[in-house]
C-alpha cells in the first residue's frame, strides 16, 4: 500500500479509452417496435434477459451486439431512456397518498467542523400543471425494396425536396433492419430548395455540414451528414423509411418525390484488415494560428482494393472545436474527419473511433468536456476511399485553428480492410412515396415543464436539498433535473418508479439518504422518502447559490398525467469553504473474480489512520477487469459501519468498463444513466448512493471495498482501487472582524481574515501557525502580526464561541472560549511575535493536549486608550487546530 498526501482538490483521474473491436456483420430485421413507453420498456427488459442468456450459453457474440442494436434503438424512441430496475411492481390502487402539510422536508446536513456557521433556509418554486407530451413526431413516407440481394453494398438517396427554408428540415433514413443514419440536420440556413434534386452519396466528398449553400441552388452530389456506410452488410429487403422534421415554423414545404439506388452482392465478401498504429507525441502549440501538423503511416504488403478505412485517435486539446482534422490516402483523396466540432469541451477526441458504420455523427454528438466520445462517425465519407490501393503513405493532418488552446497528439491507428475486387449488381432504382411536410406544430415530443424558485442566501453553498409534492399515475413517466444558477445541471430522477402513483408526492431528496432512487421499492401510492437522487447534488458544492434554480420536469410518455403541486429547496450555506486536507490510499491486490455459479463475494481493506477526525468528502478509484459489467454489485463501507452502493447492475454486457473509474459525488454523469461501450473505460461518474452520506464521519479506520458477481460464467479481477478521504485541515482560521459575522463594537472593521481594526493598523492583527498538529511530534508555531508594538497574550480555548462568529470583547471580538489556558506573553517588535519562542514549552505541552483534541487559539494585546471603546485592548482573528497522535 502506499499513501499519498496533498492539500488540494482531487487529480482527476482519466483512463484513456480502449480501441473497441473491428469488424461487420449482416443483421436482421428487428420485430416492429412497441408502441407506448412501458410496452417498449418492457421489450427492451425482455430483449436484456436473451442477452444475458446468450452470454449465459457463450452464443453468438453477433447476435449479443444485434439485440444490444436494438434496446438502444428502442430507447432512442424515448429520448434515451432505459427501463429502470426496480422490485416486482406492487398492486395498484392499494392505499391513497398521503396529503403533506408542508414542502419542507427533515433536514439532515451535516457541517464540517473547520467550517462552523451553517445556514439553512427554505426556498419555495413555482407550480402548475406537468404538461403531457405533444404528438409531433415529423412525417415518414416510405418504400419498398423487393427482389435485391441479400448484401447491401453500396445505397444512395435521391430526394425532389420543395422548402424555403433548408435548415429547418431534420431527416433520416431508417434500413428495414432498424439502423437509422442522419441524413441533414440544419444545414441550408434559410435558403430555399437545397435539397430539390440532391443525390446523396458517400462516395461523394462534399459534406453537407461544409456546404456553402446558395438560394434556390440544389446542390448535388452531396454526402450526408451520417454514412450511409452504416447501412453495408444488411439485407435490403424491406420497406425503407425517410422520416422528415419541419422544426421551425411559418414555412411548409412538400417532398416532391424520393428514390433509392440499391446495389448487392451475392454474398458477403472475404476481408483482411490490418492495424497501423503511432505514437508521435507531437505538441499542438497553443499559440496564433494557423496550426498545422502532419502525422505519417505507411502501409505495405496489403491487398490492392480497400473496402473499409477505421481512424481511431488520442489528441487531448482543451477547446475540441478548434480542430480540424483530415485523412488523406496514398492516392491523394483527402476526406474531412471533423472541422470545428465539440465546442469548448477538453480532450473529448482522447479516444475517439471513427468508423463509418457508426450512427453518432461526429456533427451532432452532444459533447461534455473531459468525456471521451468513443464511437463517431467522420464529417466527410471514408467510402471516397472505398477501391484504392491502400499501399503507401497515409496523412493524418490535423490543424488548429484558433489561439491560446492546445494539446498533443497522442497517438493515432489506421484500419485498413482489404477485399477481392467486388462484383455489384448494377444500381436498382426503388422510388418512394411523397407528400407534405407538416409544419412544426409548436412542440416536440415530450415536452419539459419549468419551475423556478429563487434564492438569497449566503455564497458559498453546503448542501442543498430538494422537496416534491408531485400527483402523477405513473412515476417512472417523470425525468427531473435541477438547474442551479451557475448553469450545473443535475438529473433527479429519470423512469424510476414503474407505473406506481403519487410515489413523489412528499419525497425530500438528499444526498445525505442511503436509499437511491435507482433502487427503491416503490409502492403505488405510497410517497418514497427520504431517497438520494439520481444524480448527484453535491456537485452543487461551493457554488454561490443566489438566483434562479430551476426545476425541469418531463413527462415522457402518454396517457398518465400529473401536477406539480408545490416543491422548495432546503440551501444550506457556510461563511466560507471548509480548510481540506487530501489523503489518497493506493492499494492493487489482484483479486480475482471467478466465472463460477453466484454468489461470488471478494473484498478488500484499507486502514485509514492519523487523518482529522471528521470527513468532508470521499472519492473512489476502481480498475477492475469483468467481461460483464452488469453483474457486478460494489459497495464501499466506512471505518464508522456506513454502506454505500457504488453500483448495481449497471454496464449490461460491456467488457471492462470499470477498469479505470473514477467515482465522485462532484460529477454530472451518474453511474446508472451513462451509455457504455464494450471495452471503453467510463473515466469519470458519480456514485448510485450518495458518498455524502460518510460526510462528518471519523474516516480512521477500516475502508472496505466489497466486490459482488451476481451471475454466471463471467469474471475479472479487482485490479486496484484507490481511496482519497478529505478531512478538516489541522488549521482553520474564523472567527473575523471584517463583517463577515459578528461586528466590530464600532465599526472598526478589519481586512478580510484579521481581527478588528486597531489604533495603528485598520487591517487589524492576524493569527496563523506553521508546523505540524501532532502530539507526536509537535513543531505548531503561533505566529502573530498586525500589533501594536505593545505586549500580546497567547491563549488556548477549547470551543469556538458564538458558533465561531465571537461575541464582541473590549476592542475586539473574542473567538476562543470554554476551558482558557494561558500558554504565554510575548513583547511584539515591529507589530509581530510568536509562541513558542526560546526556552518555551510546546503548544501541545503548554495546553496539556491529548491526540483528537480540538482547540482554539486567539491574541489579546494592548491597544491604545478611547480608540473605539473605552477598553485599552484588541484581539486578533481566531484558529482551531486539531491535534492528532
Amino acid at each position: 500500500m502506499t499513501t499519498r498526501i496533498t492539500t488540494c482538490l482531487a487529480v482527476t483521474v482519466l483512463a484513456a479509452a480502449l480501441v473497441p473491436a473491428f469488424g461487420q456483420n449482416q443483421k436482421s430485421t428487428p420485430p416492429e417496435a412497441p408502441q407506448t413507453k412501458e410496452a417498449i420498456h418492457e421489450a427492451m427488459r425482455s430483449l436484456g434477459q436473451e442477452v444475458d442468456l446468450l452470454r449465459s450459453a457463450h452464443g453468438s457474440a453477433y447476435e449479443i451486439e444485434r439485440i444490444q442494436a436494438e434496446i438502444e434503438r428502442l430507447s432512442a424512441l424515448l429520448g434515451g431512456d432505459l427501463p429502470a430496475r426496480t422490485a416486482a411492481r406492487a398492486a395498484r390502487g392499494a392505499s391513497p397518498a398521503p396529503t403533506p402539510t408542508t414542502t419542507g422536508g427533515t433536514q439532515s446536513v451535516v457541517a464540517p467542523p473547520c467550517s462552523p456557521g451553517v445556514t439553512t433556509t427554505n426556498f419555495p418554486g413555482t407550480t402548475g400543471v406537468i404538461s403531457p407530451p405533444i404528438a409531433y413526431d415529423g412525417i415518414t413516407f416510405t418504400t419498398n425494396v423487393a427482389g435485391a440481394g441479400a448484401f447491401l453494398w453500396d445505397l444512395n438517396l435521391n430526394t425532389a425536396i420543395l422548402h424555403p427554408s433548408s435548415g429547418e428540415l431534420d431527416i433520416t433514413l431508417e434500413s428495414p433492419a432498424g439502423t437509422i443514419v442522419t441524413i441533414t440536420t440544419d444545414n441550408g440556413g434559410t435558403l430555399d430548395n437545397n435539397f430539390n434534386g440532391t443525390a446523396w452519396d458517400d462516395n461523394s466528398n462534399d459534406p453537407v455540414t461544409d456546404r456553402a449553400f446558395v438560394n434556390n441552388v440544389p446542390v448535388s452530389p452531396l454526402s450526408p451528414e451520417g454514412r450511409l456506410q452504416a447501412f453495408r452488410g444488411e439485407d435490403p429487403n424491406g420497406i425503407w423509411k425517410l422520416r422528415v422534421y419541419d422544426d421551425g415554423t411559418a414555412n411548409v414545404g412538400s417532398v416532391t418525390s424520393w428514390s433509392l439506388d440499391v446495389s448487392t452482392l451475392a454474398s458477403a465478401p472475404s476481408g483482411t484488415t490490418t492495424n497501423l498504429t503511432a505514437s508521435p507525441g507531437t505538441i499542438i502549440p497553443p499559440t496564433a494560428p494557423p496550426i498545422i501538423l502532419t502525422e505519417n503511416l505507411i502501409a505495405s504488403g496489403l491487398g490492392t482494393y480497400l473496402s473499409k478505412v477505421e481512424l481511431y485517435v488520442e489528441i487531448t486539446h482543451t477547446f475540441g472545436s478548434d480542430l480540424d482534422i483530415t485523412l488523406t490516402s496514398p492516392a491523394g483523396t483527402v476526406v474531412t474527419v471533423t472541422t470545428d466540432n465539440a465546442g469548448s469541451n477538453d480532450n473529448t477526441f482522447n479516444g475517439t473511433l471513427f468508423n463509418p458504420s457508426a450512427t453518432d455523427t461526429v456533427t451532432d454528438h452532444v459533447y461534455t468536456t473531459l468525456v471521451v466520445a468513443p464511437l463517431l462517425s467522420p464529417e466527410g465519407a471514408f467510402d471516397n476511399f472505398l477501391g484504392q490501393d491502400p499501399n503507401g503513405t497515409w496523412t493524418m493532418t490535423v490543424s488548429d485553428d484558433a489561439n491560446l488552446d492546445g494539446g498533443v497528439i497522442v497517438r493515432w491507428d489506421l484500419n485498413l480492410t482489404t477485399i477481392a475486387v467486388p462484383s455489384p449488381s448494377a444500381p436498382a432504382n426503388v422510388a418512394g412515396v411523397g407528400g407534405a411536410i407538416p409544419d412544426f406544430s409548436g412542440g416536440v415530443t415530450p415536452v419539459p415543464s419549468i419551475f423556478t424558485a429563487n434564492v438569497a442566501a449566503g455564497t458559498f453553498l453546503w448542501d442543498v436539498d430538494l422537496n416534491t409534492l408531485i400527483t402523477h399515475t405513473a412515476g417512472a413517466d417523470l425525468d427531473m433535473t435541477l438547474t442551479s444558477p451557475a448553469g450545473t445541471i443535475v438529473v433527479i430522477s429519470t423512469d424510476n418508479g414503474g407505473t406506481n402513483d403519487n410515489v413523489f408526492n412528499g419525497t425530500l431528496w438528499d444526498d445525505n439518504a442511503n436509499d437511491p432512487a435507482v433502487d427503491h421499492a416503490y409502492s403505488n401510492g405510497v410517497p418514497a422518502t427520504p431517497l438520494s437522487p439520481e444524480g448527484r447534488v453535491a456537485a452543487f458544492r461551493g457554488e454561490n447559490p443566489n438566483g434562479t434554480w430551476t426545476l425541469s420536469i418531463t413527462d415522457d410518455a402518454a396517457a398518465d398525467n400529473g401536477n406539480m403541486n408545490g416543491w422548495s429547496l432546503d440551501i444550506s450555506t457556510l461563511p466560507a469553504g471548509p480548510s481540506e486536507t487530501s489523503t489518497t490510499y493506493s492499494q492493487s491486490p489482484g483479486l480475482n473474480i471467478p466465472s463460477t455459479a453466484p454468489p461470488i463475494q471478494v473484498s478488500d481493506v484499507i486502514a485509514a489512520s492519523g487523518l482529522g477526525a471528521a470527513l468532508t468528502e470521499v472519492e473512489l478509484y476502481l480498475e477492475i477487469t469483468h467481461t460483464f459489467a452488469g453483474d457486478l454489485d460494489i459497495t464501499l463501507t466506512s471505518a464508522a459501519g456506513s454502506i454505500v452502493q457504488v453500483t448495481s447492475d449497471n454496464g449490461a454486457g460491456s467488457d471492462n468498463v470499470f477498469n479505470g473509474t473514477l467515482f465522485d459525488g462532484d460529477v454530472l454523469d451518474p453511474v446508472t444513466d451513462h451509455v457504455y461501450t464494450t471495452g471503453v473505460v467510463v473515466p469519470l461518474l458519480a456514485p448510485e448512493g450518495s458518498f455524502d452520506f460518510f460526510v462528518g464521519e471519523n474516516p480512521n479506520g477500516n475502508w472496505t471495498l466489497t466486490v459482488n458477481d451476481d451471475a454466471n460464467l463471467d469474471g475479472g479481477t479487482v485490479v486496484r482501487w484507490d481511496l482519497t478521504l478529505r478531512t478538516c485541515a489541522a488549521v482553520t482560521s474564523f472567527c473575523f472582524g471584517d463583517g463577515s459575522g459578528t461586528a466590530c463594537p464600532c465599526a472598526n472593521a478589519g481586512a478580510a481574515g484579521n481581527g478588528c481594526a486597531s489604533s495603528v493598523n485598520a487591517n487589524g492583527a492576524n493569527l496563523t501557525a506553521t508546523g505540524t498538529a501532532s502530539i507526536g511530534n509537535d513543531t505548531v508555531v503561533l505566529l502573530g502580526s498586525g500589533m501594536p508594538n505593545s505586549s500580546a497574550l497567547y491563549f488556548q480555548g477549547t470551543s469556538q464561541l458564538n458558533g465561531g462568529l465571537g461575541n464582541v470583547f473590549g476592542d475586539g471580538l473574542r473567538c476562543a472560549g470554554g476551558s482558557i489556558i494561558r500558554l504565554g506573553t510575548k513583547a511584539n517588535q515591529s507589530g509581530a511575535s510568536q509562541y513558542p519562542s526560546g526556552a518555551d514549552p510546546s503548544v501541545s505541552v503548554r495546553g496539556n493536549d491529548s491526540a483528537g483534541d480540538v482547540r482554539t487559539y486567539q491574541i489579546w494585546y494592548r491597544n491604545a486608550a478611547a480608540f473605539c471603546t473605552a477598553a485599552t485592548f484588541n484581539l486578533s482573528n481566531g484558529i482551531q487546530l486539531t491535534w492528532l497522535p
